[in-house]
């Protein structure tokens, strides 16, 4: 489960949040046009599964 809104989602792994802090402020914020940053952050799990499932028809 997560809360927020997203546009575009991005998953960053780290070992802790001042990692995460600094990648953010070194790697994302420098590239352009990105208006605003917005964190959410997974507080449970609702399915454990890493593989999509084929849809056909």
């Amino acid at each position: 489960m997560m809360t927020g809104g997203i546009d575009h989602p991005l998953r960053v792994f780290v070992p802790s949040l001042d990692a995460y802090e600094r990648f953010i402020r070194e790697r994302i914020h420098p590239i352009p046009k990105i208006a605003s940053i917005n964190t959410s952050f997974a507080y449970g799990v609702v399915k454990q599964e890493r593989v999509f499932p084929i849809v056909r028809g």
